[in-house]
């Protein structure tokens, strides 16, 4: 069924860091308002509706900054009201935000037409580069089916207590802030972060190319600056390489697709946090 989705997504950002409107999130996102799910799931199939569990996070003062939704291939466009879809939440009067330059996030994913299960993690938004970190198996966030007895009742209230852990995912950002890497280290987690993008050693680009300084800011070689540098060039591409085949220029491409979008981030999270120990 994934098959039917094509690479990318249409992703919708706040700006000005203001929080999206209600009207800029259906047009970004049109699944999360889908009041049932796709007429193609099986009758075991438990409907988890998103619009319902963001009303609750709405109310305990949450607000939704990006969403992105995956575009169906043309002969699947009947899917497009319920598709894999991905909402980034942040605090509006944040009560445990301790970093000068990050927040704590929620980072939704649901889908209404089979693709995907109900997942909420725990992310940082990072200001000055605008990366979207999320946490990785150190706080396992959220997994549930579209099978069973879950209600969306159950489902916010186990949503809601995951903010609790912002606190210590604050701690440990502020703990990768102390730790300061040699070079040899720097491109180790550059060498295992190109792993996870291409796992076949068919990189076009190396590790010096993730470990590159967009801005004066990210210049430091602190565990926290240098995974936030590794993570932005990883996901948003732009480095330009040539092909050995046809000796031609191109450009590494972002990524935009929501599941690999998901998976890197938390596996280079977990890179990251592998050094503090």
């Amino acid at each position: 069924m994934a098959q039917a989705l094509v690479s990318r997504a249409r992703v919708t950002r706040s700006v000005n860091d203001l929080p999206l409107t209600p009207a800029a999130m259906k047009l970004g996102a049109p699944a999360i308002f889908a009041d049932k799910p796709s007429e193609r799931v099986s009758s075991k199939y438990i409907y988890i509706p998103t619009h319902t569990i963001l009303s609750a996070l709405e109310d305990e003062g949450f607000r939704v900054y990006e969403v992105a939704q995956a575009r169906p291939h043309k002969k699947y466009a009947e899917r497009e009201p319920y598709a894999k879809h991905m909402l980034r939440l942040r605090p509006e009067a944040p009560k445990k935000r301790s970093l000068r330059d990050s927040i704590p996030e929620l980072v939704l994913l649901n889908a209404h037409d089979g693709t995907a299960r109900y997942t909420l993690f725990v992310g940082m938004y990072r200001f000055i580069c605008a990366n979207g970190l999320i946490v990785g198996t150190t706080y396992g966030g959220i997994n549930i089916r579209h099978t069973g007895t879950e209600t969306s009742r159950i489902v916010t209230d186990e949503s809601m207590k995951l903010t609790n852990d912002f606190g210590r995912v604050v701690e440990m950002a502020n703990d990768m802030k102390r730790v300061e890497l040699k070079a040899k280290k720097q491109r180790a987690l550059a060498e295992a972060a190109l792993h996870l993008r291409w796992p076949h050693d068919n990189a076009p680009i190396g590790p010096d190319h993730l470990l590159a300084v967009r801005r004066e800011a990210d210049a430091a070689n602190d565990l926290w600056t240098l995974y936030n540098r590794i993570q932005e060039n990883l996901m948003t591409g732009g480095m330009e390489t040539r092909s050995f085949m046809f000796n031609r220029r191109s450009h590494v491409r972002p990524i935009q697709q929501i599941g690999q979008t998901v998976d890197i981030n938390r596996q280079l999270w977990d890179l990251a946090a592998g050094l503090l120990k």
